[in-house]
């Protein structure tokens, strides 16, 4: 199962992103205090009712992993920025600040707010600057996703930082726990983060190409009952996805832009026959030979009729039949065989957001 983890909001943006992200993704999860409800607005507690996304406490990963806040510790206060920030706010400068509720943060919110870079703010919310914040969220998504299996999934260029790769430290290799699970070696861990924003960025770029806008809002319950329908098709559509990736991502930067052009090209024709080959069938169907055959068929049986030959009428009339039977089921056999198609899955999806 294909698995991955919105952030930095509790409350995902509505809109074309969050349904092609739904309609691609096995499972969204987002990070969430627990027993928060109030803090959902009804568009999200219509997808939680559907099961469409789910919240994943953040609470067993900051209490659990024994360097959680050491870590980001470590890092804020060898980040030459961060610094001048503190500095900064100390000497009454202005500093764009984000809402982070505690739960997020747990015990390091303290010592943030020791270090000058945070504040209280009404009831369980803290208020800590705004490029910490995003850091700090680039991180605990990172983190949930490395030990959940998630792929963390955020909304346009909100993780694209220039220092991702000091986030999570690498030169001492700590070992972080979380219930019985010990990381002993973690040099791939430490660029994660790096990998994942650079992958993150050409599958949305990918998706967006292939995976048309919806021209209406699509209520959560349409959206269950589809990926009900099609949990075959969105397999395979998502492998064919995938798989490009991977090739897109190890090859060399010169040549990218053709080969994703290529790509985008080649996917949308392949969409566009498959359309064709995926239509209900009707008459229309039936080829100019096929209409030779019924006139000359039907003409024949009832010259037979007209003559009192019952059983030579009949006769002729089970041999038309078995020609049209023929052109129907090569017709049908077509279609089952488009439906086995990656790109299937896409035609069914412009059927649903254009119905």
């Amino acid at each position: 199962m294909y698995k991955a983890l919105y952030y930095p909001y509790i409350n995902i943006p509505s809109g074309p992103w969050l349904t092609q992200s739904l309609l691609y993704w096995d499972e969204l999860n987002f990070i969430a205090p627990v027993v928060q409800y109030n803090l959902y607005n009804d568009h999200m507690k219509e997808l939680i009712n559907e099961n469409l996304v789910i919240p994943c406490s953040p609470a067993k990963f900051v209490y659990n992993i024994g360097s959680f806040e050491e870590e980001f510790l470590n890092y804020i206060d060898n980040d030459d920025e961060t610094k001048r920030r503190i500095d900064g706010i100390r000497n009454g400068d202005n500093y764009k600040l984000s809402k982070i509720h505690f739960q997020k943060l747990g015990p390091l919110a303290e010592r943030l707010i020791e270090r000058g870079i945070a504040m209280r703010s009404d009831n369980d919310w803290i208020l800590l600057e705004s490029r910490t914040a995003k850091h700090f969220m680039i991180y605990l998504a990172t983190l949930i996703g490395y030990f959940e299996d998630y792929e963390p999934l955020t909304k346009g260029n909100f993780g694209y930082v220039t220092n991702e790769r000091n986030l999570i430290h690498d030169n001492k290799k700590p070992v972080l726990t979380l219930d019985d699970i010990v990381v002993k070696h973690r040099p791939t861990m430490a660029n994660s983060i790096y990998a994942n924003e650079r992958t993150m960025s050409h599958r949305e770029l990918i998706i967006k190409n292939i995976l048309p806008c919806p021209q209406r809002t699509l209520s959560a319950n349409e959206i269950r009952r589809f990926k009900d329908k099609n949990q075959e098709s969105i397999i395979k559509f998502r492998q064919y996805i995938e798989d490009f990736i991977i090739r897109y991502d190890s090859t060399t930067i010169d040549i990218r832009g053709k080969l994703l052009s290529s790509f985008i090209y080649e996917a949308n024709l392949q969409r566009e026959e498959l359309s064709y080959r995926l239509k209900e069938f009707n008459i229309t169907e039936l080829t100019l030979f096929d209409f030779g055959v019924l006139g000359i068929g039907l003409y024949n049986a009832l010259e037979r009729l007209s003559e009192g030959d019952d059983k030579g009428a009949i006769l002729q009339l089970s041999t038309l039949g078995l020609s049209v039977a023929k052109t129907i089921y090569s017709s049908m056999k077509d279609r089952n065989l488009a439906k086995r198609e990656p790109l299937s899955y896409v035609v069914n999806y412009q059927k649903l957001i254009n119905y």
